[in-house]
């Protein structure tokens, strides 16, 4: 059996990809707290085990969430 998580983990352009949509999410007003907070963890998954190409762009969007994150709550 293969890790399936591990698998998808190592595509450089999937992982690149998931950050904008991770981008879109945190930009978005139709975004909810719980999608936010679902985002957030697939952001720390993403850094924990994408290739290293792209640690540096995934902990760049992780800090970002986290700073947008009051300006998301305020809109509650």
């Amino acid at each position: 059996m293969t890790d399936e998580l591990g698998d998808w983990l190592q595509d450089e352009q999937r992982c690149f990809k998931a950050l904008g949509e991770a981008r879109t999410a945190f930009t978005s007003k139709r975004t909810t707290r719980e999608q936010y907070d679902q985002m957030q963890k697939m952001l720390g998954i993403i850094y924990w085990g994408c290739p290293e190409s792209v640690r540096e762009a995934a902990l760049a969007t992780i800090e970002e969430a986290e700073c947008r994150r009051p300006y998301f709550e305020q809109d509650d």
